[in-house]
């Protein structure tokens, strides 16, 4: 997958060690597109 756009978000997901939370991350981007495709069909 090639990345198209930056994003920046005022607080990144993260566990209680302190890591962050990827999937959590990857789980809004696909939100997002569906929204947005959703929005434009």
């Amino acid at each position: 997958m090639v990345h198209r756009a930056v994003k920046f978000i005022d607080v990144l997901p993260k566990n209680g060690v302190g890591k962050v939370l990827r999937r959590a991350l990857a789980e809004r981007e696909r939100e997002e597109a569906r929204a947005h495709c959703s929005s434009t069909a």
